[in-house]
């Protein structure tokens, strides 16, 4: 009799997971929508009413607070960046059931100038880092993705984000801050520091960004809702 029970638990039990298989089989992949097109084609009337080199209205500031790695802060004033109007959608995706969307977009170089930049900090085992004068940094390869949920409209487009994450990738950058280190020959050590571990730095500016709580705020001034 125990015998007879055991089979047929495990006969149900069988059962139980071949229709709990096809029911997944039936349902197939998630919907998405491939949105690339219409994204790039909003990116570029966002980037045509951009001149270059864009002139910041206000300073640049960049704070990097990381154990082991770096405590520093960098102003930089009269600033002009290149490379803006050159950055294209890409491998953007829309879910309408989760109201999931990611959207990607790339330039193959952003260069920005600073008439003057003030840094000072400290780096690894606290090497004390200080400078001022004009400077130049250059991203190779910038792709910016931003994954999130979102009320999404097609066409036209719109997206108005409740969450949201920005990831930054990079080929390279290239720092030349002058002046850095006067009176020593560090200057050159760490401009070649910085441009070295420019991945790293992004990601610490990938982390601080993310967790301002600016990015939603951000983002949905770029794609908001057509007016009624």
């Amino acid at each position: 009799m125990v015998r007879q029970l055991c089979v047929m638990v495990a006969a149900v039990m069988v059962a139980v997971r071949a229709a709990s298989a096809a029911g997944l089989q039936g349902r197939g992949p998630i919907p998405k929508i491939a949105i690339t097109d219409i994204v790039n084609d909003s990116l570029q009337n966002i980037l045509a009413n951009i001149n270059e080199p864009m002139i910041p209205k206000k300073p640049i500031e960049i704070r990097l607070n990381q154990d082991y790695v770096a405590h520093v802060y960098l102003k930089m004033d009269d600033c002009k960046v290149w490379g803006l109007t050159n950055f294209v959608a890409h491998d953007c995706t829309y879910f309408p059931i989760q109201s999931n969307i990611s959207i990607s977009i790339k330039s193959p170089k952003v260069t920005l100038n600073t008439g003057h930049y003030f840094i000072n900090g400290s780096m690894v085992d606290h090497v004390e880092l200080f400078g001022n004068g004009p400077g130049m940094i250059s991203v190779d390869d910038m792709d910016i993705k931003v994954e999130g949920h979102a009320k999404v409209t097609v066409k036209p487009f719109s997206a108005v984000f409740d969450t949201a994450v920005l990831d930054l990738e990079m080929w390279r950058w290239t720092v030349n801050l002058e002046d850095m280190m006067p009176g020593t020959d560090l200057g050159t050590v760490f401009n070649e520091f910085f441009s070295m571990y420019g991945p790293a730095f992004f990601d610490i500016m990938e982390n601080n960004i993310n967790k301002n709580g600016k990015l939603l705020k951000f983002l949905n001034t770029l794609f908001p809702p057509a007016p009624e």
